[in-house]
């Protein structure tokens, strides 16, 4: 839902982009047309693309946020040893 409306922003930036293009190089209007179907066409597949992509990214990360401990186990371990056990397991750790 958050990225509702990035399609639309990503097709009427690069449309407007093409107008401005249009206008400044005097083409004519049968071709300026043809190049803003173009435009539009291949920016909304690229936006469709995009948007899929970011939402996927974004549930995925979700996912692994809620799947995540909320401490390792490491740390559970050495909240129940004294500070010499401490050096003693880190050593092992490291083997």
């Amino acid at each position: 839902m958050k990225l509702r409306w990035l399609r639309a922003f990503i097709v009427l930036t690069a449309a407007l982009i093409v107008c401005i293009s249009n206008i400044v190089s005097k083409r004519p209007m049968p071709a300026a047309l043809v190049w803003l179907l173009i435009v539009i066409l291949v920016f909304f597949f690229i936006g469709s693309l995009v948007t899929r992509i970011i939402q996927r990214t974004m549930s995925d990360s979700s996912k692994n946020k809620e799947s995540e401990p909320s401490e390792s186990v490491t740390d559970v371990k050495m909240e129940d040893k004294t500070p010499d056990e401490h050096e003693t397991v880190q050593e092992n750790e490291e083997k």
